[in-house]
């Protein structure tokens, strides 16, 4: 499994119950959406160049269509801007500052959810 060019890639953890949780979702509400899906814990990922299967588990990241690779709250930003139902949650994050308390709260929401895994 790895990335396919031309196209947006989000990248996710399989093996984790909330993320699978999360991305389930956005397949069941859009099936047909332009977001290619890349689990990387699975044993055929082929990991982007410069990267590891441990670095991708730190943080939710997108490989954007021109290769640019992208983490953290602004991947959630990414998807929704692919996903017609979610476009208001994309314009929304665009406001001042909006972007940096997503960070914030992803940032300290991922500690606290990492802490708990077993």
């Amino acid at each position: 499994m790895s990335i396919e060019k031309n196209c947006t890639n989000v990248l996710c953890d399989g093996s984790c119950p909330m993320c699978s949780l999360e991305i389930k979702q956005y397949q069941k509400i859009i099936p047909d959406s332009p977001i290619h899906w890349v689990d990387f814990s699975s044993p055929e990922f082929i990991a982007p160049l410069g990267q590891t299967q441990a670095s991708l588990m730190q943080r939710f990241h997108v490989a954007q269509p021109n290769g640019e690779l992208i983490f953290g709250a602004a991947t959630f930003v990414s998807v929704w801007e692919k996903l017609s139902k979610f476009r208001y949650l994309a314009a929304l994050s665009k406001l001042s500052e909006m972007l940096n308390i997503m960070e914030f709260g992803y940032a300290n929401f991922r500690t606290l959810w990492i802490w708990r895994l077993p």
